[in-house]
């Protein structure tokens, strides 16, 4: 029990920070969720356009990945025995390069000897990052 002016005004704040989004926002979402496919299609034609042209350019630079059908990462492999927090970190400090190593992504023993690369980045750059990582690669 309480003044029920407070309670008002309090339930009115209650609903707006952890129940209900404001309406302009549902409104918005609503609007994409329209669009939604149309949005969706140009995306996933750019990640589909980088990843065909990583995935040659990773191989010759000595990594054995398979293609994906749809992501917007790759998942790449690393030699047996090197693990992927030790590659992650050589190629930060070594080659200026941003991996996750597997085992940041959880799925316990069967992550580790991977690696995740993001395609949110032009291909020029995705090409040049795939080389300098090929180079810690040769150096392991």
């Amino acid at each position: 029990m309480g003044r029920a002016d407070r309670i008002a005004a309090l339930a009115r704040v209650k609903n707006y920070v952890d129940t209900g989004a404001f309406l302009p926002v549902q409104a918005a979402g609503a609007e994409v969720l329209k669009q939604a496919e149309r949005l969706a299609a140009g995306y996933a034609a750019q990640f589909q356009e980088r990843r065909d042209a990583i995935l040659p350019a990773l191989r010759a630079n000595g990594f054995e990945v398979e293609s994906p059908r749809a992501t917007m990462y790759l998942w790449v492999p690393l030699p047996e025995g090197l693990p992927s927090a030790a590659f992650q970190k050589r190629a930060l400090e070594d080659v200026g390069v941003v991996t996750l190593p597997g085992t940041a992504f959880g799925g316990g023993a069967g992550a580790e000897g991977f690696f995740r690369i993001a395609l949110t980045v032009p291909i020029p750059r995705l090409i040049e990052a795939t080389e300098r990582l090929g180079r810690v690669l040769a150096a392991v």
